[in-house]
């Protein structure tokens, strides 16, 4: 730690709030979400009213350092708040998730640069663009940014933006660059409106531009040797050993918590559709009387199920591993893969979840302002997700139980 810097406590806002009661919170307002996602999804941004409510609740605050304003509850805890908000609204189950989960990229900072990201009331929401798009020329303090990253989600409702960098390695040109993630105010970079695409519509994902911006040295650290050796200069800054494990797995919940949500939501959204709509034939039964519209949702159930249950196998895990930190028992890369793995399972049943009572609702449920239509595309855009290419990570793996190197940290 480093002891020449004075660190001035922030209390959460409500010091007594419970793990519990931020669920039921999120849980609460599943209705109110639905209410707003069309509305959201038609301006593609998440909205200050919508956004002001996960403040208020906070929702923002859940991994967040408890010396820095946070709440610093478990990741089960974590997984089960963004999973609700995403059946109310996928949009802002995503926008929300990801933020809050950046909270934890932001305690690997050097103290001083923590406690400048957290503030003076620890109000941190930072989107997070992990590939390497923008060029960083290294001075003494810092570092002079620039460039392009796109999928800015909530980049319109955040105060902070954590974006990946390439920093040439010197004068031996055939060493790889270092990558950087530098964190940057809302007010050094701009808004580029690119986010017109299939679903996840009200998360604008957008690009953000920031054009030759001084980031000093304590508001960044290496990516690379966060990967390789699970190594920041935040590692000692907070006494809890959840921010010193690895941080793929934290990336993995953020985006399985969205996608199990949306999966609850297709269901609610298929039970309802099964309740009112009847069959244009005789003896026209309701869909909910028919015994192929119970094979589907049982099927569905169960497929749920099983990813939410990886979902919690995924989270209890990773603070497991808060029991090895400061020991000589090392993170492997295969275990790190196997979570990886395991997220784009849980992916993989969810979406199943989808198309089975997609498919079973038949024609009319594809109409234009069904949820189940919108949670069809929104499903369908979180697939292509770069995190979800299942393909490389069983090639990686099984090449590290072979005993080769893997290719690339995913």
């Amino acid at each position: 730690m480093e002891a020449e810097v004075a660190i001035q406590p922030i209390a959460p806002p409500e010091p007594d709030l419970t793990p519990d009661e931020m669920i039921r919170r999120a849980r609460n307002l599943v209705p109110y979400l639905r209410e707003q996602g069309t509305i959201m999804e038609r301006n593609r941004c998440i909205s200050d009213d919508v956004n002001q409510r996960m403040i208020e609740n906070g929702f923002y605050r859940i991994l967040q350092p408890r010396l820095f304003g946070g709440y610093e509850f478990d990741l089960r805890t974590y997984v089960e708040t963004i999973m609700e908000l995403s059946r109310g609204d996928s949009a802002v189950g995503w926008v929300v998730g990801f933020n809050a989960g950046h909270a934890f990229q932001a305690a690997q900072l050097p103290l001083a640069g923590q406690i400048e990201v957290f503030g003076q009331d620890g109000d941190f929401r930072a989107p997070m663009v992990s590939t390497p798009f923008g060029e960083a020329i290294e001075t003494p303090d810092g570092y002079v940014i620039s460039g392009r990253w796109n999928y800015t989600s909530g980049g319109e409702v955040s105060n902070w933006l954590g974006v990946f960098v390439k920093v040439p390695s010197g004068s031996d040109e055939s060493a790889p660059p270092d990558i950087r993630v530098c964190f940057i105010r809302d007010t050094d970079y701009h808004i580029v409106d690119n986010w017109h695409v299939l679903g996840m519509r009200g998360t604008g994902s957008k690009q953000a531009v920031v054009e030759n911006v001084f980031v000093p040295k304590e508001r960044t650290f290496s990516w690379s040797k966060l990967i390789e050796k699970c190594e920041a200069p935040g590692h000692g800054v907070h006494t809890n050993p959840f921010y010193q494990t690895p941080t793929q797995p934290i990336l993995g919940t953020e985006v399985s918590a969205v996608i199990v949500g949306v999966a609850h939501a297709a269901i609610d959204a298929f039970i309802e559709y099964a309740e009112n709509k009847q069959s244009p034939f005789p003896p026209f039964p309701r869909l909910k009387e028919e015994r192929r519209t119970h094979d589907a949702l049982g099927r569905a159930l169960a497929k749920l199920e099983a990813a939410k249950a990886c979902l919690y196998t995924l989270a209890d895990r990773q603070m497991k591993r808060c029991d090895r930190v400061n020991t000589d028992e090392k993170f492997t890369d295969e275990e790190i893969l196997m979570d990886v793995v395991l997220v784009q399972q849980i992916a993989a049943l969810s979406i199943e979840t989808v198309n089975i009572v997609y498919d079973a609702a038949g024609s009319s449920g594809a109409r234009e302002g069904n949820l189940l239509e919108r949670v069809f595309r929104d499903a369908s855009m979180i697939r292509t997700h770069y995190y979800l290419d299942h393909s490389r990570t069983a090639e990686n793996l099984g090449a590290l139980r072979l005993g080769f190197k893997r290719e690339s940290y995913l």
